[in-house]
C-alpha cells in the first residue's frame, strides 16, 4: 500500500467536508493525504482482525483493503476529519463536522 493521494478510491460526492473545500486547494490536499493515511490504518487494522487463514481462499487476503477502500470511499470513519482539525486548530477546516 502506498500513501499518496493517488491510492484513493474514488470518492463519493460529498466526501470532502465543505468547510475543507471553501478554504482552498491546499485544504483539500491536506485533507486527502488524511484520508490516504485513514485508508491505510483501517487496512492494517482490517488485517490483524481478519487474519488470512492457510489454505483459504486467497481472494480473503484482499478484503481487508477493499473494505478500508470502501469506507474511505464513503467518507471514512472520520479519522481525517479529526486530523485536519488538529493540525489546523479550531476554527479551520473540519472543526465542528
Amino acid at each position: 500500500m502506498t500513501l499518496g493521494t493517488d491510492a484513493l478510491p474514488p470518492l463519493a460526492p460529498g466526501t470532502i467536508p465543505a468547510s475543507v473545500r471553501s478554504s482552498g486547494p491546499q485544504a483539500v490536499e491536506e485533507f486527502r493525504a488524511a484520508l490516504s493515511f485513514e485508508k491505510v490504518l483501517l487496512g492494517k487494522l482490517l488485517s490483524e482482525a481478519l487474519p488470512e487463514e492457510e489454505g483459504g481462499d486467497p481472494r480473503a487476503a484482499q478484503l481487508p483493503e477493499t473494505l478500508a477502500d470502501a469506507v474511505v470511499a464513503a467518507g471514512g470513519a472520520g479519522i481525517a476529519t479529526s486530523l485536519i482539525a488538529d493540525t489546523r486548530g479550531p476554527a479551520g477546516p473540519g472543526a465542528g463536522s
